[in-house]
């Protein structure tokens, strides 16, 4: 679940990315609280739309936002993202989540141990 996710990972707050965020409904689980700011990001424009369509439903658009990006980058400068979670990276390079990592920042992925940027 979401909450159990926060609590593994430490994080208090900040940027939390749901990398691959099907329908929304893990995303969304993932907003802690009015510290944290929850993006979810997936290739499939299907998957954009329903997962959208839930956060509405669930009252919580503006501070869970969902997008598509292009399956390879993500839309982040440097050290800014506190946790990242991730069922499967797909096509984005493990560097590549190293680079938006803020310092102490969590990444979580089902086929490997949480890392810290």
């Amino acid at each position: 679940s979401g909450e159990e996710i926060l609590r593994v990972c430490g994080v208090q707050g900040g940027l939390v990315v749901h990398l691959g965020c099907g329908d929304g409904r893990l995303t969304a689980a993932l907003h802690g609280g009015d510290s944290y700011l929850v993006h979810g990001l997936d290739a499939d424009a299907g998957n954009v739309a329903k997962a959208r369509e839930y956060v509405h439903s669930r009252g919580l658009y503006g501070r869970v936002s969902i997008d598509s990006f292009d399956g390879q980058r993500l839309p982040y400068t440097e050290n800014l993202v506190n946790l990242l979670v991730a069922d499967s990276l797909g096509d984005v390079p493990v560097a590549e989540v190293m680079r938006v990592l803020a310092p102490g920042g969590r990444a979580l992925k089902s086929s490997w141990p949480m890392v810290a940027g």
